[in-house]
């Protein structure tokens, strides 16, 4: 009996100890989370459209990240990525993680496809086009995002890849920054 009782102390002071350590570990993760977090109604709002929109367009500060050297907003932009001119009509969650989570849901049609030809060359696209004798793609792994066009005869396989061509933006804008982009794209209806 004396046993017994000895090893349920044991047992509560280890089930204490895994707790505490649980908690501390739950803490420390929070801790180290991203600063910008989930998009909720509110956050956006607090963002600023015409500032969103100047970063948008901004290939001088933003170079080759600006969002506009892949996305077309109303004519406006390159046609690597989707057109963004009515991303305003979906929910802000689907923005801010579009944002963040780039590859949590690709648009049909942008998938980045491997593309392996006969005599060895690898490429790394997005299918813009397709015949009876050619493929067509924007070869992402070109800084210039060149429209690429292979003759099917040379293509030994085709295979669609996991990851999307686009980076995420919470490494690269402030918080602020990123608010302002969701606010300039809730306009964009």
């Amino acid at each position: 009996m004396q046993g017994l009782r000895s090893w349920c102390g044991w047992s509560k002071i280890l089930l204490l100890g895994i707790s505490l350590g649980l908690l501390f570990y739950l803490y420390f993760l929070s801790a180290q989370a991203p600063k910008i977090e989930a998009a909720e109604e509110g956050s956006a709002k607090k963002g600023d459209p015409a500032a969103g929109e100047k970063l948008f367009f901004d290939t001088e500060g933003l170079g080759g990240l600006a969002c506009v050297n892949c996305h077309k907003v109303k004519g406006k932009g390159a046609d690597v990525g989707p057109d963004l001119s009515k991303v305003g009509e979906k929910p802000l969650d689907y923005l801010h993680e579009s944002l963040v989570k780039p590859s949590a849901y690709i648009v049909p049609g942008y998938e980045v496809l491997e593309i392996k030809t006969k005599d060895g060359k690898t490429y790394q696209g997005i299918k813009k086009g397709e015949t009876d004798t050619e493929l067509k793609f924007i070869d992402v792994t070109d800084p210039d995002l060149k429209l690429t066009a292979l003759p099917k005869d040379q293509v030994a396989s085709v295979t669609p890849q996991p990851e999307s061509f686009m980076f995420s933006f919470d490494k690269l804008l402030k918080e602020d920054q990123l608010n302002n982009i969701l606010a300039y794209l809730q306009t964009l209806k």
